[in-house]
């Protein structure tokens, strides 16, 4: 289809005057609405334009999620939670950190390690004692103190594992183990100021004596 420009008027291709006005004008080719409609319901009906589409949706929203999940409250949260809330601390003997931090975070309290228990009860790794009560009212907002079970071993060309100790502790079974050490500092939101965060190598590598380990313990960078 082509539209006159003179007196605005369609008429066919083939024509190469204006059959209406029947003068010889410029003419414009009209664009046809056809492919244009039937663009959009294709796209309109691709599944995978939207398979991909509802995928980015639900990348975006699980992250939102994993964001407030593991979001500690803010200060203006716990003292809110502290003028208003009492809570009933949760038993977190024997759980992993990651299980606690889940348990308390659904009432407002969050979950800090303070160094480790020999605990031949419990298996190493999980949580031997805690600051408050299970069963105990606690304001909501308050930071529960835990230790970690452990495992009280040095074995002669094996690197010991510190994780959680105090620093002087993880200090002293290092260089009794024969091995020099490295301290670095880190910020960390989840073990106590001055307890080991990280080592390197891991408990358990093979070593010999004067191999340095590079320990990490929670507290500000210096």
């Amino acid at each position: 289809m082509k539209k006159c420009s003179g007196c605005g008027k369609y008429f066919d291709d083939k024509y190469d005057v204006c059959p209406s006005c029947g003068q010889i004008c410029p003419v414009v080719n009209v664009v046809d609405l056809t492919k244009v409609k039937r663009y959009h319901f294709n796209f309109m009906h691709n599944k995978k334009i939207w398979i991909t589409v509802a995928a980015v949706i639900a990348v975006a929203v699980m992250a939102v999620i994993c964001i407030a999940v593991h979001r500690k409250p803010d200060e203006a949260e716990i003292i809110r939670a502290e003028d208003e809330d009492m809570v009933k601390m949760p038993d977190l003997s024997g759980l992993t950190y990651d299980e606690a931090y889940s348990l308390c975070r659904m009432q407002l309290l969050y979950v800090e390690i303070k160094g480790i228990i020999y605990d031949t009860q419990k298996a190493p790794g999980v949580i031997a004692a805690q600051s408050a009560e299970a069963g105990s009212d606690i304001a909501a907002g308050s930071v529960i103190y835990v230790n970690m079970s452990g495992i009280k071993e040095i074995e002669k060309g094996y690197v010991p594992d510190v994780m959680y100790m105090s620093l002087d502790d993880a200090k002293q079974v290092l260089s009794e183990s024969g091995l020099q050490i490295d301290v670095r500092y880190e910020f960390s939101d989840s073990v106590a100021k001055g307890y080991v965060t990280s080592q390197m190598p891991a408990a358990k590598d093979k070593c010999k004596d004067g191999d340095k380990v590079t320990i990490t313990v929670s507290g500000e960078d210096k």
